[in-house]
């Protein structure tokens, strides 16, 4: 019979903090895992890439304005060329929305505008950087009086979230009322340089994220999490009862043995 006092002798430091920091942990991930239940419909998915996130990655970019007497950006491409591979040829997304946008140069928000840019993928996360997205962005009156600007995007589906953007469709005018401007985008860093943009020419260029843009985990993903969670919340308890059990017999075979050595000593 295993008493209080073998259990006390086996159970002590350092092995009795170690278990109790895994109990601690198995504990933690079984609270996490109800709480999960509780947020259940704001878990935004990892593995689906939304348009709040490609808004964002735009965001983050610096702009250059180039001047009125350039016709064209460097990097623009008015249409997809026939030089690029047949795979990419066969999968370019077009994809025409309203939302709010706000275009900053030196300091000051621009009202009226119309505008190319060209973004390549390796400025949005993607490291292949022949690949690229050209967004023609115009802002006028005309759009749900002025507070939205007409977006269109244009570039290979991989690149372009694989998700229907949940925003009103729109149509681009064909004759811009102020002429059409060229944007080049790219990193804040690199176009900071006075070289490469002049102030007076630099800024930004933000998309207004929206809640109904984001994609969040089903009740079926969300559940399967739960199952893993609780099933690793039981295995380091049972790891713990493995090392508790092991603790005590190993603590009650050596007072079983010293016992029997007793008795042979006593005998003798």
């Amino acid at each position: 019979m295993v008493n209080m006092t073998v259990i006390k002798e086996a159970f002590k430091p350092p092995l009795l903090v170690f278990c109790l920091t895994v109990l601690a942990l198995a504990l933690t991930l079984f609270a996490y895992s109800l709480s999960l239940e509780v947020n259940s419909e704001k878990i935004l998915n990892p593995d689906v890439r939304s348009w709040n996130s490609f808004f964002k990655s735009v965001s983050a970019l610096g702009v250059c304005l180039l001047p009125k007497n350039m016709k064209s950006s460097p990097k623009f491409k008015e249409t997809y060329s026939d030089d690029l591979p047949n795979a990419v040829q066969m999968n370019i997304t077009t994809v025409s929305f309203l939302t709010e946008t706000i275009l900053i140069i030196d300091n000051n928000i621009q009202a009226g505008y119309y505008v190319h840019v060209t973004i390549s993928g390796e400025e949005i996360g993607y490291s292949r950087d022949k690949d690229f997205v050209n967004m023609i962005i115009s802002y006028s009156k005309l759009h749900n009086k002025g507070k939205l600007s007409c977006v269109t995007v244009t570039g290979p589906s991989y690149i372009l979230p694989d998700v229907k953007i949940k925003l009103p469709s729109c149509t681009q005018p064909k004759q811009p009322p102020n002429g059409k401007r060229n944007l080049v985008m790219m990193e804040t860093s690199k176009l900071k340089d006075e070289e490469n943009c002049p102030k007076k020419h630099f800024g930004t260029l933000m998309l207004k994220e929206k809640e109904i843009l984001n994609v969040y985990l089903s009740k079926v993903d969300i559940n399967l999490i739960q199952l893993h969670i609780v099933v690793m919340s039981c295995a380091l308890c049972a790891m713990v009862l493995i090392f508790f059990l092991y603790s005590v017999l190993k603590k009650v075979c050596k007072s079983e043995k010293k016992v029997s050595l007793d008795d042979e000593m006593v005998s003798f």
